[in-house]
């Protein structure tokens, strides 16, 4: 990607729409009890998430896998800040070749990442790293709606025509042989106000930055389309957050 679009989310806490309040309402669900030792964040960004990760956790080690060692540097400077960088291990690879054995994770978390890999995909290649009684946790993108606008659907067909329905994720879980444990819609604040309010704040800075730079347009105004977008269209998708557990339910 241009190193110009990762320079519009320089400084921002989150790469994808989220919250503190979503992360925490996931971990809620979770087995009481659960204790993982391992834990395998995937698209952890510049690590808001890991960090929240190894708080609810105290005892467990995190690997953070993001592949722009930027996103990583910083996460490992706020490790440091935070006196956790012996328990948070920053991996520069790709999702679908982090190099890490079978049977080696208790818990896998990603949020708003899984769409770089394709969820079917991404959940078939991840699911082998979980120990017995591992559970991943993920979201991703989704229609709230069953009719989307076809501006919305024609944008979203374009940039990911992996979106579906919620009930067609339960679907691919269930024949990847899963079992949900449960799942949720994120509200439309975690888009709105978490994620494009301080992206929409960086846009502008860079407008101002780069007036006359074909390329900055370029990039600028594909993301700008994309917060307009959701604007307009916002209430008929979400990412729906998945907790799931490899083996069919008995």
């Amino acid at each position: 990607m241009s190193q110009l679009f990762f320079e519009a989310f320089e400084g921002l806490n989150r790469m994808a729409p989220g919250s503190r309040d979503t992360t925490r309402r996931a971990l809620a669900l979770l087995e009481s009890g659960f204790s993982p030792d391992h834990i395998l964040d995937i698209g952890c960004g510049t690590g808001t998430v890991t960090l929240h990760l190894a708080e609810a956790f105290p005892r467990a080690h995190i690997t953070a896998v993001d592949n722009h060692r930027p996103f990583l540097d910083r996460l490992g400077q706020r490790a440091r800040e935070a006196g956790l960088d012996g328990r948070i291990r920053p991996l520069c690879r790709d999702m679908l070749d982090m190099g890490l054995p079978e049977g080696s994770v208790d818990l896998i978390w990603s949020e708003g990442a899984i769409y770089l890999a394709g969820f079917d995909r991404g959940l078939r290649a991840w699911t082998p790293l979980l120990r017995p009684g591992g559970v991943m946790a993920v979201s991703d993108a989704c229609w709230t709606t069953a009719q989307p606008d076809p501006v919305i659907r024609a944008w979203w067909t374009a940039e990911y025509p992996d979106i579906t329905t919620v009930e067609d994720r339960l679907s691919q879980i269930e024949q990847a042989g899963c079992t949900v444990l449960d799942h949720f819609i994120q509200p439309v604040t975690d888009w709105s106000e978490e994620y494009y309010r301080p992206l929409q704040a960086n846009l502008d800075k860079l407008a101002l930055k780069y007036p006359e730079h074909p390329e900055a347009a370029s990039v600028l105004a594909a993301l700008q389309e994309e917060i307009d977008l959701h604007r307009a269209y916002g209430h008929q998708y979400s990412y729906g957050f998945f907790l799931i557990k490899p083996g069919q339910a008995r």
